[in-house]
């Protein structure tokens, strides 16, 4: 995860940086080993278990940076709705027909973890804050079962109201697993 990471330190020169989109990245990375691969649930057949993979490409010309981390896992509908007490029903998620895509929304703003620690269950909610507080832009896509969520940030747009969009949509093929795909512009003022 380091050196995925370290491509933001090759483009800003900005270790501080840097060192959040690896925190970011290293969380979300946990949550995939402490939840995508519950023993009973996997279809050996279906994926690689306890597999993840993480990729990064660095863009110079667009001052951006893309990072990518995709498992095979039961994906984040199922262990949101297992791990967090309450989740469909505190944002009004209809329990017998849960759309993943609500389900991933919801899981962003609830941000928490089953483990107690502070630092776990924040991956997803800390790339989105990066985007949101300390980047010149950027957007985060997940895609997970048949669930698609986006957040795009773009400061410099005329419109206001396009300045930060966030919207989702259920898929009709299933992606076995989680998708992230995370384009961080740079840090403000660069």
């Amino acid at each position: 995860m380091a050196e995925v990471a370290d491509l933001s330190l090759k483009a800003w020169g900005d270790r501080a940086f840097t060192n959040q989109i690896h925190a970011a990245l290293n969380e979300a990375m946990t949550n995939v080993i402490m939840h995508a691969y519950p023993d009973v649930e996997v279809d050996q057949s279906a994926c690689l278990p306890g597999q993840w993979w993480a990729a990064g490409i660095l863009d110079v010309e667009k001052n951006s940076a893309w990072f990518f981390a995709l498992d095979q896992g039961v994906g984040l509908p199922r262990t949101a709705v297992k791990n967090y007490s309450g989740l469909l029903r505190k944002f009004d998620i209809d329990p017998l027909n849960p759309p993943d895509h609500l389900i991933i929304a919801a899981a962003l703003k609830e941000a928490r973890t089953q483990t107690g620690l502070d630092q776990h269950g924040k991956g997803l909610t800390s790339m989105v804050r990066l985007i949101d507080e300390k980047a010149a832009g950027g957007s985060i896509q997940i895609i997970s079962r048949q669930g698609e969520h986006i957040i795009v940030k773009n400061p410099d747009h005329p419109n206001a109201q396009l300045r930060r969009v966030e919207f989702g949509r259920q898929l009709e093929a299933e992606l076995p697993g989680t998708l992230i795909v995370w384009k961080v512009n740079g840090p403000k003022g660069r």
